[in-house]
């Protein structure tokens, strides 16, 4: 039974935000009205790190500070540039090395008010699990419960329909970044998020490294979060292609064993192939085949870098225990989803 946290934890929320005006519109005074409903005591400081928008945000979070009298405890970084999803994060977090747990929000994410309260009484009674993500209700109402991770490096949501209600945690490879909440001192221990990322796989690769310190990784489906979705770069655009394939090779190359690394090569490139190339070639589109090219070669041309990272592995678990983070079943299933889509557009054009 989880203790009833009484705000001794302290939390820090770091809520990154780029251009959130012009691309969410009202939905990101929701998303700021979340923020004020937070029902956690006064031990908790939100963080507005803003990489370095070209629109209103700023002024925009400023007059929304200073209008909510409660609000002493939330402030602006203003970065000078764009530093991606994980330099934005890490620079957030560097101002919040007195917290107990960090808290990191996309700016596409309403807090229901007893999600943060629920999720540090949820690390707080088990100190075995590092990181944990609440349940996320898409836009389209799909739920996640977090991601499991294929042989090729791919990830595969946990989904739950409507009906299904879970109160325990359930076990997950890695939480989604939109909304995760981790213990500060490992966070720092482990080196913080990899920027070289910039967008994509960053959360993936933290928690990596946060089973293999020994910790578990979890959803807390009685906590909820609702999620506007890709919101920065758009569900449908082609530069996802590009990150989607040079982060998966990045992450690879860095994390798995040298044996592992080799045997799900072909599983890799298959993947590639069918989710990659043959969507894109069945939807003719050009410029998305454009961007999984050039992700293909940046990422190999990358791979030296990635490849200088993996002195780590030695001190981590056994290479049995790193086969245990895979999950078979999610390159079958992505695969099987990919051609079965593919059949179904041919037999639409016929």
């Amino acid at each position: 039974m989880a203790k009833q946290n009484k705000g001794e934890a302290k939390v820090s929320v770091i809520m990154l935000t780029f251009n959130s005006v012009s691309k969410l519109g009202g939905f990101f005074d929701r998303v700021l009205a979340g923020l004020s409903n937070i029902q956690y005591d006064k031990n908790i400081c939100i963080i507005f790190v803003d990489n370095n928008s070209c629109d209103d945000t700023v002024s925009h979070l400023n007059r929304w500070i200073k209008g909510k009298s409660f609000m002493h405890n939330a402030r602006i970084l203003q970065l000078d540039r764009n530093y991606g999803w994980a330099g934005g994060n890490n620079r957030g977090a560097l101002i919040c090395k007195d917290a107990d747990y960090l808290v990191f929000l996309n700016d596409d994410v309403i807090v229901k008010p007893d999600t943060i309260t629920k999720l540090v009484n949820c690390l707080e009674s088990d100190s075995s699990i590092g990181a944990a993500q609440p349940l996320i209700i898409n836009a389209d109402g799909s739920i996640n419960c977090g991601f499991d991770l294929g042989l090729g490096g791919f990830a595969c949501p946990k989904m739950l329909r409507r009906f299904q209600r879970v109160s325990n945690t359930i076990d997950i490879f890695y939480a989604m970044g939109s909304a995760l909440i981790t213990r500060a001192d490992l966070f720092f221990k482990l080196g913080m998020f990899d920027e070289d990322y910039f967008y994509w796989y960053d959360d993936v690769d933290y928690c990596w490294r946060v089973r293999l310190a020994g910790y578990r990784v979890v959803c807390l489906p009685d906590a909820e979060v609702y999620h506007y979705g890709s919101a920065t770069l758009g569900r449908s655009n082609p530069v996802l292609n590009y990150y989607w394939v040079r982060n998966n090779l990045y992450f690879c190359s860095k994390n798995y064993t040298l044996k592992y690394l080799i045997l799900t090569t072909p599983i890799r490139l298959g993947e590639i192939l069918v989710g990659g190339l043959g969507h894109n070639l069945l939807s003719k589109d050009i410029l998305g085949i454009k961007h999984l090219a050039r992700g293909f070669i940046d990422g190999v041309k990358g791979l030296s870098l990635f490849l200088s990272k993996r002195s780590w592995l030695r001190k981590s678990r056994s290479k049995v225990e790193i086969a245990k983070l895979f999950n078979p079943y999610v390159d079958v299933e992505m695969l099987l989803g990919w051609l079965s889509r593919g059949l179904n557009r041919l037999e639409g054009e016929d």
